[in-house]
């Protein structure tokens, strides 16, 4: 392959990385829209039926939203934006010297690294989620719980 050839495919790879991150935050804001009317309608319906409202599943909303969602699309994210970075520091690499430095790819987080489980925390959009969801869900189970 030329150094175009080589430059083009690299921008491909790096492109094509971010538009994976771009359309999973579109899934990301859709579903979390979701959730929050989902909680909303149910504390319309719950209100004034006396109902008996336990805190666990609050509990269990709030951390298997945060945790199975948010923290899976954080580390996909994370992923593809570090593997894309990648491919586009290859393409100045051949635009500024004309040859490809040969490094491998970034590994992907795993389960074992602290990051992988918490680093959801350090983005802000995923921990104004996180924390606009844990109040919504707070103000839920305290409005019914009062009732």
């Amino acid at each position: 392959m030329n150094p175009k050839e080589k430059f083009d495919a690299c921008m491909k790879q790096a492109d094509f990385l971010t538009q994976k991150v771009y359309n999973r935050q579109g899934y990301q804001w859709k579903v979390t829209l979701g959730l929050w009317a989902f909680i909303a309608a149910f504390a319309n319906f719950a209100w004034g039926k006396r109902i008996t409202v336990s805190w666990w599943p609050f509990a269990v909303v709030w951390l298997g939203y945060g945790f199975l969602w948010l923290r899976g699309i954080w580390a996909h994210n994370h992923d593809d934006q570090i593997r894309g970075w990648h491919f586009r520091d290859q393409a100045v690499n051949i635009l500024t010297t004309d040859t490809v430095v040969t490094s491998p790819e970034p590994g992907r987080t795993t389960y074992t690294d602290l990051r992988f489980w918490f680093g959801f925390l350090t983005n802000w959009a995923h921990l104004f989620e996180f924390l606009t969801t844990a109040v919504l869900l707070g103000g839920a189970y305290f409005i019914l719980k009062r009732q």
